[in-house]
This record gives C-alpha cells, sequence and structure tokens, in this order.
C-alpha cells in the first residue's frame, strides 16, 4: 500500500495525526517529482484541507483550500464539479469559524452553478442546499432556512422514498427549525411522524431513533 492510500485508510478512521503526517510527506515527493500543480498533488492538498476540518484547524484548511481554488481556477472553469466541490469545503471552514458572510456567499455561488450543471435532485446538489440552510439557522435566520429544508425533504422524498434515513433526518431538522420558530404544535408532529418510521425502518434500539425519542419527549414535557 502506498503512503497516500496509508493516508486516506488513516483519515477513514479518522486518525487525523497520523493522516496529516502521511498526507505532508506524500505532497512534498509529489511536487518535486510531478510539480506543486500537478492534478495528483493538488488532491493530496485537497485531502489534507479536510484532515485539517477532521482536526477543527480551520485557519489551516481555509489557507490550503484558497489555495487550491486558485491554482485550480487557471486551468479549469469555475463550474468544474472539482472547482465546485472546493468552495463548498472552504465554506464549510467559513462556517465553521462563524464567517456567515463569506460562508453564505459561497454557497450561493455553488448551489446556483451546481443546480446548472447537475440538477436540483442530484445527491451532492440536495447537500449543498442542507449545508446553505445549515448556515442560515447558525445565524437564526429560520425563514430562509425553512425555506430550504422544506426544499430539501421534498426532494429527497422523491429520490430516495418517505421512509429513507436521510428524508426522516431532514424531517427532524425542518422539525427543529419550527421550534425555534415557536410553532411548538406543528414541531412535536412532525418530529413524532419522523420517530414513528424510524421505529419502523431503524428499530428502536438504534442510536438516530434514541436521540429523536429523548429530544421528542423534552419538547413533550417543555409544552
Amino acid at each position: 500500500m502506498n503512503m497516500g492510500n496509508l493516508a486516506m485508510n488513516y483519515w477513514h478512521q479518522k486518525n487525523w495525526g497520523k493522516a496529516e503526517k502521511l498526507q505532508l510527506q506524500v505532497i512534498e515527493e509529489q511536487s518535486k517529482k510531478l510539480g506543486p500543480e500537478h492534478e495528483n498533488t493538488l488532491r493530496t492538498m485537497q485531502n489534507l484541507a479536510l484532515t485539517y476540518q477532521g482536526q477543527k484547524k480551520w485557519e489551516k484548511a481555509g489557507k490550503l483550500q484558497k489555495r487550491l481554488l486558485k491554482t485550480i481556477s487557471k486551468t479549469k472553469p469555475r463550474e468544474h464539479e472539482y472547482i465546485l466541490t472546493i468552495m463548498g469545503n472552504l465554506a464549510t471552514t467559513y462556517s465553521n469559524q462563524a464567517r456567515w458572510k463569506k460562508a453564505e456567499r459561497l454557497q450561493l455561488q455553488v448551489m446556483n452553478t451546481s443546480i446548472k450543471v447537475l440538477g436540483p435532485e442530484h445527491p451532492k446538489m440536495i447537500s449543498i442546499t442542507t449545508n446553505l440552510a445549515m448556515t442560515y439557522r447558525r445565524q437564526s435566520r429560520w425563514k430562509e432556512a425553512e425555506k430550504l429544508q422544506r426544499d430539501v425533504l421534498e426532494s429527497r422524498k422523491r429520490v430516495m422514498g418517505l421512509e429513507h434515513q436521510s428524508t426522516l433526518i431532514c424531517m427532524v431538522g425542518l422539525a427543529s427549525t419550527w421550534k425555534h420558530q415557536g410553532r411548538d404544535a406543528e414541531a412535536i408532529e412532525l418530529k413524532r411522524a419522523a420517530l414513528k418510521a424510524m421505529e419502523k425502518k431503524l428499530g428502536v434500539d438504534h442510536s438516530v431513533t434514541q436521540s429523536v425519542s429523548r429530544s421528542l419527549k423534552e419538547w413533550c414535557d417543555g409544552t
């Protein structure tokens, strides 16, 4: 197994320290043999940026992601999927730094471009919209978050089905937004429906089911 693959194994295991160390070594070797702007070198750098995100090293992640964007934009159009992925990752970095305006601006760019390139119901498109909704939620912009969450929920229903775990988690997220808007009865009803489907689909002992069950009980006890 080469060092790059071993680093990714460590990454999937969330063994960030070992992954980072190997990725830095691979980037150094690739830069010497292939050049600092070779596609393989840049992909390893992209993986390193994700490793930094996994360690919550947001400054390092952002610096590397901006460098990647600048380099790749020389040879690929702005609507290229690779560039959109890095822009989305950089937006995640900004969001975790509470740099909401920067995160929102990038997420809107990625969403508006991706909808043309991928289509409104592509799995990546749904994920992009979800991330923007989360940015709005973190700023307590509930109406804007709700609109996007409704769109995502309807897309997941059509693409994945009503009882898919991702669809049910979307229902729980929308219920939470309603709760923050003071719409307690609607929130409890939606979350209860999601829980019932989770118990059937995932089982009552599943960690997600149990978490939603506890949260719903707290909501009901508090009303």
